[in-house]
């Protein structure tokens, strides 16, 4: 960019991250590699040669009713290379402690549900193939469940393999009898919608609501 061009940046509030948890860990994904607060994305700015002039904090939504959080800076560049002095980011490191536990105590909320659910049924299907559910497959008792397949609706995952199961998709679906734990707490609503929308009548568990089948 030539002196004197402007640049917007917006990225993901990392400072906010606990405020906006739904999903566990849902931030630490391999799409977000560095996390920014306002202090951290003007460093960044000042010692790429732009000088920050106005930011904000903004939310939008990433699915359905859930809006997450962002962060935004204008910044022009430089006339000269000269850089700024890095100021220390005192907070971010706090905050994201505090996000950190209180996905933790979520893992174990569900790890909790998920375990009561195998003792009630011999068999599951899972419905979801994203890194929500690799995660609960690594850390939880969802390991140990009779998983008799996948689901997923993205015709990209059908017919990929998934700790020795297939992905299939929801009209593949044949007995009716086995419940559906629906491996998703952000787009659980819109899963939910596509198997009543395929008259599936398998019993439906929640991760954080497996009592109340619907």
């Amino acid at each position: 960019m030539r002196p004197g061009g402007w640049v917007y940046i917006e990225v993901p509030d990392a400072s906010r991250y606990k405020e906006f948890l739904v999903a566990p860990f849902q931030d630490f994904n391999t799409e977000h590699i560095n996390h920014f607060s306002q202090t951290s994305l003007a460093n960044l700015l000042g010692q790429s040669c732009f000088t920050p002039k106005l930011s904000g904090t903004k939310n939008i939504y990433s699915s359905k009713n859930m809006p997450y959080p962002a962060l935004f800076w204008f910044a022009d560049k430089k006339q000269t290379e000269e850089r700024y002095e890095i100021v220390e980011d005192k907070n971010l490191s706090v905050l994201l402690q505090g996000y950190i536990g209180a996905s933790s105590e979520l893992v174990l909320r569900i790890s909790t549900n998920i375990t009561s659910a195998i003792k009630n049924y011999s068999e599951l299907i899972v419905w979801g193939t994203g890194q929500l559910t690799t995660k609960l497959l690594l850390e939880t008792s969802l390991r140990s469940a009779n998983i008799i397949y996948f689901v997923d609706g993205n015709p990209i995952n059908q017919g990929k393999i998934l700790q020795g199961r297939k992905v299939v998709s929801g009209s593949e679906i044949v007995d009716q009898s086995v419940p559906i734990l629906v491996c998703s707490l952000i787009n659980a609503d819109s899963i939910i919608e596509a198997i009543r929308a395929l008259n599936l009548k398998n019993p439906i568990i929640k991760l954080l609501d497996d009592k109340n089948k619907l």
